[in-house]
């Protein structure tokens, strides 16, 4: 057997070094729960708007037909104003709207026959002599 040589012997790491080694392992792990903790806040960010932006998408009824209250109304003031306006065909297009999304909607229906009625172009009666 070989006599064992002194240049073999592994040195053993210095305070120095291992403290320099736990620094720097604090500092990554320190770094991963950062990086962990920011992909977890924009992960919960993104779902929580997707939540918000399907409670906001317009409800369907059972025909499949958009039920938004919002657009129903703008869609019957349309209609409203194409009236006022003596817009038959306007007028008509949107009451049309509103019966297509609620057929049991009497206004529309009132407002339809009125925007059907202001396209008639009055006959002149001729005067008797």
């Amino acid at each position: 057997m070989s006599e064992l040589d002194v240049t073999e012997i592994p040195v053993v790491a210095s305070p120095e070094i291992s403290r320099r080694k736990q620094r720097l392992a604090l500092k990554t792990l320190a770094f991963g729960v950062f990086v962990c903790a920011l992909v977890a806040m924009i992960g919960s960010s993104g779902y929580a708007g997707f939540l918000q932006g399907e409670s906001e998408r317009p409800k369907k009824n059972q025909d499949g037909n958009e039920q938004d209250p919002a657009y129903l109304n703008n869609q019957f003031q349309r209609c409203l104003d194409g009236i006022n306006a003596s817009n038959g065909p306007r007028a008509q297009a949107y009451c049309e709207e509103v019966l297509r999304l609620q057929p049991g909607n009497l206004g529309a229906r009132e407002l339809l026959a009125t925007a059907v009625a202001l396209q008639t172009v009055p006959t002149r009666v001729a005067n008797p002599t």
